[in-house]
């Protein structure tokens, strides 16, 4: 349907009704050949069809017609796509003293149909001639005014003021001059009273006569009335302001607005409104909306493979659990006193602890070691010997509890019925005895306190480091240690957090005979990747994918960065399906590897006839088969 001549017109621009597309920056051979589906050469052109002879005739078209289209695939890069339209005004819409405000929606569509977004974009504003030259008189008038009015708001008759006063109110005026005189509100409402039964006019009236507050006023009263600033230049929210004569044409701007990508967006509609204002800022037409620009978003990362990944996981029957609980001793004693410190809680925690283990669903207890360690006080040989003690009455105290919750668990355990009615009880837990070890002096974890401490300085710290660590005798240690002037600190902070006891829980997986056995996982890590790249976030999709070299979906994220060399690279160690030789042949479209593009084009639509469709939206297929006129090559594609 041909445009009418008044109204605003929204299409493409006009070089892509006309031209190569811009990803066609490769010269191409009039001629290719390439490899049919039994192997043999075929000869592709850029060719027509004769209408006499029905034959496919080589030609070479130097220039076409410009065809205004209503839609465009546009393809998607590093998760932005660009979306170029042209404005177009009419002449006889344009007149030098009008103002025309044109504002683009944007609609983005999903694959159901739903709109995702929508928005209005940057305005675009088409201003007369005549138009802004009143605008900028407006701005001079504007700003002429303004300077009167702060001219006007100097105080400028105040001695002719004094002098009436003097001549004519002496009293009053003598005041000026009295310094022991304080004026009041009474005096004011005298004085006020005085002069307007003198001279019918009150002191307000008469300074307002000597002064410039009168002329103030009316100047104010002049700029609310003149509306000099009606119509002022906007440039909140304006993509372009241009100011057009008329009588030169028709109107054209062209437009490019850049839009992020995301989950299920499939293409992206367009539409132009506005007004138009005459010079008192008033609209006088309202300028009807335009039919919509399609644009077919295509973006390699649809091309993306739904496929999980497992791990090989080894799962060993043994295994230790270990953790540390800080039972207080009295200094040089092993006794067990719950009574002491915060003792009631530790081993309450020990108890609940050992309850978990033994009710733990994958495995069972085999044995409890013990380690019990001393703070460096007294000598290397009196502690190893209290280390010894304590873990001896650690184990005792809790072998006691041990005897207790196994007959306890073992009495609630209940029992199965199987199908042939026959009764199975759960097995029972066995009796597990602790044993016990010491480790003496607990240096290593000393170390660490100290070096971890906040109060302790630097210099204390090094000193400690240089001097007194790499001392091997630990008595000797412990002598070097006493001379420092932060001991005592050390002794009374530190040192009872060395009185640990070492709980090491020694299990097997339950029903597990062998030693070691091989499973696989459900590589959760892979799966998160290929969600990211699925919702077009390729950047958080490398970062996890990239761990996958030779993966057919790290390809696809490369192809969706246009990181095209890296594609490549996996794309050609692949089994050559039909995914990965349509990849391949957008790679080497992009390379201007036309031949090889071309072949790997028509081998995916081979494998799957599907890509004949997927080809024409993807700029760089599309180009391939406007210049080859692959898709009329109906022997190719015979199923």
């Amino acid at each position: 349907m041909a445009h009418r001549t008044d109204e605003v017109e929204l299409r493409l621009p006009s070089e892509e009704n006309s031209k190569p597309s811009e990803l066609d920056t490769v010269k191409r051979p009039e001629t290719i050949i390439v490899k049919d589906e039994e192997g043999n050469d075929m000869v592709l052109m850029n060719a027509i069809l004769d209408d006499e002879t029905g034959e496919m005739v080589a030609t070479e078209v130097l220039e076409a017609a410009t065809i205004t289209v209503r839609f465009k695939r546009v393809a998607e890069r590093h998760g932005k796509v660009d979306l170029g339209f042209e404005v177009v005004v009419p002449s006889v819409m344009l007149d030098n003293q009008w103002q025309m405000h044109l504002t683009p929606e944007l609609y983005l569509v999903a694959d159901n149909g739903e709109i995702l977004d929508s928005s209005y974009l940057e305005k675009i504003v088409i201003t007369g001639e005549v138009f802004r030259i009143r605008q900028l008189r407006g701005y001079e008038l504007y700003d002429k005014l303004m300077k009167e009015i702060a001219d006007s708001g100097k105080y400028k008759g105040g001695h002719t003021l004094e002098v009436f006063v003097e001549r004519n109110m002496p009293e009053i005026y003598n005041l000026k001059y009295d310094s022991t005189y304080v004026y009041t509100a009474e005096d004011s409402t005298k004085v006020v009273e005085e002069l307007s039964n003198w001279y019918s006019v009150t002191d307000q009236e008469a300074i307002d006569h000597y002064s410039n507050r009168c002329a103030l006023k009316g100047l104010r009263r002049k700029k609310d009335r003149a509306g000099v600033l009606r119509n002022p230049i906007d440039m909140d929210g304006v993509r372009i302001d241009s100011v057009i004569r008329s009588e030169d044409g028709n109107f054209v701007c062209g437009y490019v607005e850049t839009i992020t990508t995301r989950p299920k967006l499939k293409k992206a509609l367009i539409y132009v409104a506005g007004n138009i204002y005459d010079n008192n800022g008033k609209r006088i037409y309202r300028v009807p909306r335009t039919d919509s620009l399609e644009y077919n978003i295509s973006s390699a990362g649809q091309l993306f493979r739904q496929q999980d990944r497992y791990l090989h996981k080894i799962i060993y029957r043994r295994a230790e659990a270990n953790t540390s609980f800080n039972v207080d001793f009295k200094v040089g004693q092993y006794e067990v006193d719950p009574r002491m410190g915060r003792n009631a809680e530790e081993i309450q925690q020990i108890r609940k602890t050992i309850y978990n283990v033994l009710q733990s669903q994958d495995f069972d207890l085999d044995s409890v070691v013990v380690t019990a360690h001393c703070s460096p006080e007294g000598t290397r040989l009196a502690n190893d010997q209290l280390s010894r003690k304590r873990s001896q009455s650690v184990s005792g105290y809790f072998n006691n509890y041990m005897s207790h919750i196994v007959d306890s668990l073992n009495a609630n355990r209940g029992f199965s019925v199987d199908e042939y009615g026959n009764i199975h009880k759960e097995r029972a837990i066995m009796k597990i005895r602790f044993r016990s070890r010491s480790q003496a002096e607990n240096w290593p974890y000393l170390n660490e306190l100290i070096f971890k401490d906040s109060t302790l300085t630097d210099d204390n710290k090094a000193v400690y480091a240089q001097e007194i660590a790499p001392i091997a005798d630990w008595d000797a240690r412990e002598a070097r240690l006493k001379r420092e002037p932060y001991y005592n600190y050390v002794k009374e902070n530190l040192y009872p957090k060395l009185r640990t006891v070492n709980f090491n829980f020694h299990l097997h997986r339950k029903g597990m005979v062998k030693d070691t056995v091989v499973t696989t996982e459900l590589d959760t890590m892979y799966k998160k990747g290929l969600e990211y790249l699925k919702d077009r976030d390729y950047t958080q999709a490398l970062e996890i994918l990239r761990n996958y070299p030779d993966d057919y979906n790290l390809a696809v994220c490369y192809v969706a960065l246009d990181r095209n060399l890296s594609a490549v690279g996996i794309l050609e160690t692949l089994p050559k399906t039909a995914d990965v030789n349509y990849l391949l042949a957008l790679v080497y479209s992009r390379q201007g590897d036309n031949k090889n593009a071309v072949q790997c084009y028509l081998d995916a639509c081979r494998q799957d006839p599907t890509y004949k469709n997927r080809g024409n939206m993807d700029p760089e297929i599309s180009v391939l088969i406007k210049t080859y006129n692959l898709n009329a090559q109906d022997d190719v594609f015979e199923l």
